[in-house]
């Protein structure tokens, strides 16, 4: 059975980098072979889905 872990980044403050660390982070743990699930939950922008936009669209083509 596989230990689950989970890390959760907050701020109140907007714009403090919190979605940057996160991809870097997810990023460098699938580089490493872990299996990563990152969420954003930042409802007033799509901050993560613009850092992966170039990798969705060549899965789309």
């Amino acid at each position: 059975m596989s230990k689950i872990e989970s890390l959760a980044i907050i701020s109140g403050k907007g714009g403090s980098g919190k979605t940057t660390l996160a991809i870097s982070l997810s990023q460098l743990l699938a580089t490493c072979g872990k299996r990563v699930l990152l969420i954003n939950c930042d409802m007033s922008t799509h901050g993560a889905t613009y850092f992966f936009e170039s990798l969705l669209s060549e899965k789309g083509k």
